[in-house]
């Protein structure tokens, strides 16, 4: 079976298994790219049985977003080291890099050099919304698990089965914050500072 096939039937089986549970989609999603990762990079029969499982990072190593970099990479080799401790399917997790320099022509050329790339098993994309509407179409015609960090709430609602957002959105973030303010401050009157772009612009939407 092709690689591609096999981290469809995965996702298709874990979501199955999830609604038969009583888990909403939402819950499974980290488990899913895992698995469809995984899946996708197992090792065939004339594979070397040392062979790494590659992950694709997109991270802004330059730009106005290089501190946050920093701490995405930082926070990627503490998981990985925990991970290959054991290692997954007999193999280690390898990180293969591309700077997404904070701008979405940037993103675009990394995600274009790793989806080059027929080793790469998924990727965890840029922590910024704006980067990832850029390359979302790519990743769809990819067929790569793709994990993000950006809050952009459209992202997910455009059925791409194959985007996977690692923390909440901004219609839950706005929710507690409108919760915080006016149920414990009782503030009656906001003045909302935001970026234009997708982060900023949904995020004051949303609140």
């Amino acid at each position: 079976m092709r690689s591609d096939s096999a981290s469809v039937l995965l996702l298709r089986r874990v979501r199955g298994r999830a609604e038969m549970d009583g888990v909403t989609p939402m819950m499974t999603r980290r488990g899913l790219a895992l698995g469809a990762a995984c899946l996708a990079a197992a090792p065939m029969r004339a594979r070397a049985a040392d062979d790494t499982i590659k992950i694709g990072v997109m991270t802004p190593l330059t730009g106005a977003a290089v501190e946050s970099g920093k701490l995405q990479q930082n926070g990627i080799r503490i998981a990985v080291d925990a991970v290959n401790r054991k290692g997954v399917l007999g193999r280690k997790f390898e990180i293969v890099t591309e700077d997404d320099q904070t701008t979405n022509p940037g993103a675009t050329q990394g995600f274009e050099r790793l989806a080059a790339r027929p080793d790469i098993a998924a990727i965890v994309g840029p922590i910024r919304s704006a980067q990832v509407n850029a390359i979302e179409p790519s990743i769809r015609k990819l067929g790569k698990p793709f994990m993000f960090g950006g809050t952009d709430p459209t992202l997910t609602r455009r059925g791409n089965p194959w985007l996977f957002r690692c923390r909440p959105n901004d219609s839950y973030s706005a929710t507690i914050i409108a919760e915080f303010g006016f149920g414990q401050l009782q503030k009656q009157k906001w003045a909302v500072v935001f970026s234009a772009e997708a982060f900023g612009i949904n995020g004051s939407k949303a609140l």
